[in-house]
């Protein structure tokens, strides 16, 4: 999504250090952030939902934090045109568009979540 070439299983490796408890419950948020910031790059996170959309909209790509009936899930996300394609939502959807506004009356149950909103690296000097 940001355009870096790295093989998912690369990926899968270097977040298994940021299980909690043994994945049973998933990667913890923090972990995410530092696996972008180590990387190299820009990272900004916001937790008003009504704010996520225009926080998005500035972003290469995002990771959303949301709680559903059934616990906690990361959904990925980037800007199609004026919505956004949601990758890997509960839903399971394939092309899986729609507003910030309707994916969260749809999909969130319980009002905690946080955007993690990612753009390319910093240029190297």
């Amino acid at each position: 999504m940001l355009g870096a070439k790295v093989k998912p299983e690369w990926i899968i490796d270097d977040l298994r250090h940021g299980l909690v408890l043994g994945g049973k419950f998933g990667t913890h948020v923090f972990y995410i952030l530092h696996y972008f910031n180590k990387r190299g790059y820009r990272v900004r996170t916001c937790a008003i939902p009504k704010r996520f959309a225009a926080v998005a909209r500035t972003a290469g790509a995002c990771i959303l934090l949301y709680r559903h009936s059934r616990g906690n899930h990361f959904a990925a996300l980037r800007r199609e045109n004026d919505s956004f394609h949601f990758y890997n939502a509960r839903s399971g959807k394939a092309d899986d568009v729609r507003t910030m506004e309707e994916f969260l009356a749809q999909e969130r149950r319980i009002p905690p979540c946080l955007l993690i909103a990612v753009n390319k690296r910093f240029p190297e000097p």
